[in-house]
């Protein structure tokens, strides 16, 4: 059986940026890695759900979504991407 089981992916990259020090290759891999990770996941598992004609996706993203962290704009904003 060909099956895929249910399972949690979290792709999570957290760096805690002094404020002022950010550049944007640290902005880009947190994007990267939180944003398209999981958009990614969800391609390759939706077209197994797609050929079977049935499956849940269920992408859990942070408390970061809503509320802001300190020094992790990055991470905040990727993850509201991925809840919203």
């Amino acid at each position: 059986m060909n099956a895929i089981m249910p399972g949690v992916f979290v792709t999570d990259l957290i760096r805690k940026l002094l404020e002022g020090t950010a550049r944007g290759q640290d902005w880009n891999a947190i994007l990267e890695i939180n944003l398209e990770g999981t958009l990614h996941a969800c391609q390759v598992f939706g077209r197994h759900m797609i050929d079977r004609r049935y499956g849940r996706i269920i992408n859990i993203a942070s408390i970061g979504s809503f509320r802001a962290l300190n020094h992790a704009a990055a991470y905040c904003a990727s993850k509201a991407g991925v809840q919203h």
